[in-house]
Parts: C-alpha cells; sequence; structure tokens
C-alpha cells in the first residue's frame, strides 16, 4: 500500500520534459545531492542556498553557454520557469540595477539589506518571509553579473549605494541592515545618510565585526571548495594584479567573468575593501546579531568592538549557528523580524 501511494505521488508530479529541463535537473541533483527533481520543484525549498547557487550557476554557465545572475532566483525559483528563461536569455536584455527588490507590501516603510561579501542579497531571502510591515530591497555590488568587476573602497561602495537609495527613496526614514561584510556597509550607509540630514531609524547588524580581522578570513576560506582554497592561498597584491589582467581580457571581449572565479574575485576584492575600512562613528542605536562569545579575539568582545563606532546604544543577541549560514538561519530571521517592529 505505501508503495502504490508512493507511485501514485510520483506520477502526479511533472518530469522535467524539454531537453534544457532534464539537463538542469541533472545539474540539481548533483550539486544539492538530492534524488528527485521535477518541474515544479523549487530551488530554495530543494535545500537551494546562496551559498550552492554558486556552484549551480557555474554548472549551468559551462552546460549552456549562458551567463545567468543570482539574482534572478529572487523572482523565479522553480524548475520550469528557470528552464525557460534560459532558452529565452539573450532575447530581452535589462540593464544591470545595483538595487533590487526582495518583497514588495505596499506598505509606506522601506527596508535597505546590503550585500554580504559574496556581492548578491540573495542569501536575505530567508529574511522577508516572516516581514510584513515593508517593502524590501536588496543592494547588490556592481560586477555580481561578472561585469565591471573592479577594486572599489566601501566607502566607493556605500556613496554609490546611498545615491541609489535617496533616488528610490528621497524622504526615509531609512531601515537598513545587513549580514557580516553587509553589516559594515549598512553602518557606514547609516553615517553617510545623518551626514546629508536623513533620518535613520533602524541599523540592524548580523555577526558583523567592527574591524577585520585574520579570524574573519577563515570562515570565508572554509566556505570555498578546493580550487578556490588553492586561489586564495596567493597573495592579495597578486591576485589583484591576475583581476585586472583578467578583468581586462573579458572587458575586451565583451564577455562576462565566468561564475567559477566571479565570485571568488568579488570576495577577494570585498575582502581588500573590508581590511582597509576603518568605521566612522554613527549616532544613534544599533542592534547586533550575534554568534555566542568565544574566549579569545574579537568574538570574546560583546558587542564586537562596534562600541567605539556607535554613540548611542547597542542591543546584542545571541543565536547559536555558523557564520557561513547565519543570514539564512531561522532564529535569526525571527528576531530579524521582530527587531524591525520595536
Amino acid at each position: 500500500l505505501l508503495i502504490n501511494k508512493e507511485l501514485m505521488f510520483i506520477s502526479n508530479k511533472k518530469m522535467p520534459k524539454t531537453e534544457t529541463e532534464m539537463k538542469l535537473a541533472k545539474i540539481w541533483r548533483c550539486e544539492l545531492e538530492i534524488k528527485d527533481v521535477y518541474r515544479d520543484s523549487d530551488f530554495f525549498i530543494l535545500g537551494g542556498t546562496s551559498l550552492n547557487a554558486v556552484s549551480v550557476f557555474s554548472a549551468v554557465e559551462k552546460e549552456f553557454n549562458k551567463s545567468l545572475t543570482l539574482e534572478i532566483l529572487l523572482k523565479i525559483s522553480s524548475l520550469e520557469n528557470i528552464s525557460d528563461y534560459i532558452d529565452n536569455l539573450g532575447s530581452t536584455k535589462k540593464p544591470f540595477n545595483n538595487l533590487v527588490t526582495l518583497l514588495e507590501n505596499e506598505k509606506e516603510k522601506c527596508l535597505y539589506l546590503f550585500h554580504a561579501i559574496g556581492g548578491n542579497p540573495l542569501n536575505y531571502k530567508s529574511l522577508t518571509s516572516s516581514i510584513k510591515e515593508f517593502n524590501v530591497y536588496g543592494l547588490q555590488a556592481t560586477g555580481v553579473d561578472g561585469k565591471n568587476l573592479r577594486y572599489r573602497s566601501i566607502e566607493e561602495m556605500t556613496s554609490e549605494y546611498v545615491d541609489l537609495i535617496l533616488k528610490h527613496n528621497p524622504s526615509g526614514p531609512y531601515y537598513l541592515a545587513g549580514g557580516s561584510f553587509g553589516g559594515a556597509l549598512a553602518h557606514e550607509a547609516a553615517c553617510l545618510l545623518q551626514s546629508k540630514g536623513k533620518e535613520v531609524r533602524k541599523v540592524i547588524m548580523l555577526d558583523t565585526t567592527a574591524l577585520w580581522l585574520n579570524e574573519n578570513l577563515s570562515s570565508v576560506e572554509n566556505n570555498r571548495k578546493s580550487d578556490y582554497g588553492k586561489i586564495k592561498a596567493l597573495s592579495y597584491p597578486f591576485m589583484k594584479r591576475f583581476y585586472i589582467f583578467l578583468n581586462k581580457i573579458y572587458l575586451y571581449f565583451s564577455k562576462p567573468v565566468p561564475h567559477h572565479i566571479r565570485y571568488f574575485l568579488l570576495e577577494t576584492l570585498c575582502i581588500i575593501a573590508r581590511k582597509k575600512f576603518v568605521p566612522k562613528i554613527f549616532k544613534g542605536n544599533i542592534h547586533l546579531i550575534r554568534l555566542p562569545k568565544r574566549s579569545t579575539g574579537i568574538y570574546s568582545q560583546d558587542m564586537l568592538g562596534w562600541e567605539e563606532y556607535v554613540d548611542g546604544t547597542i542591543t546584542t543577541d545571541i543565536v547559536e549557528g555558523c557564520h557561513n549560514t547565519f543570514i539564512e538561519n531561522d532564529s535569526v530571521a525571527s528576531l530579524f523580524s521582530t527587531s524591525l517592529l520595536k
């Protein structure tokens, strides 16, 4: 009886039928380490995250010779819809925009989420499920589409992002947040908005340290596969020169930088920018959601070093987890949505 019910369930599911769907299903099975993929299967429900999305899109690029951006997963995430998008890619091209819509609730209040070190805001998708009183927008890095990759300081990034935010929402008030690297961007944006006479009503940082230390680097390195690890063993000055040379080649041929090195390059450039960055003083309150304290290092400090750069109250909440997946933690999402309404 159980076998018959299982067969009935499978028969009611639509199997991949087009060539693109079958190839994409094979990629999902391999990269997500799952057995069954159907036409209506959802990338995130199957276990897809912002981390394994990079390897999936790299495989897609190799299989179809087409470059996709992770931003597309914010809009469509089923096998059928992504396959249709791949088939039609090239027929309509939209200009790149650093500001992307994550959630529209037809509300007046706007929340802006700043990308982490990988450059894309895809990992904030899990945060939006419990947000009801805000329109939510993400800031993605220039170069996340593989084009116009270049080094920019955090001050330069933030200046561009704030200009976009002011154009999108001239009057405010502003609600800003970011995880890890994105928290530093949110803090800098808050300072810049204040310098322009704008009201910043809320700043939330997710496991963001005030200054970049070597212990931060290990979490990034451990997240990459062995081929990335070998590349990261090279010095940053060498990588910067290699990036400039590589980027010129792809620019010359008007081709986007391939996925399998694009996000490593973005991470490397963001790490360089973060190591050089010294925060300004924000006049206001901050909510810091962080990993548990450690006996040594920056994580031994209650406020992760931010007390020197905040002229106000820092409220902290501690959540067990892993830094690489902290933003996608359900407990973090619950605290985050509650904090927005305070």
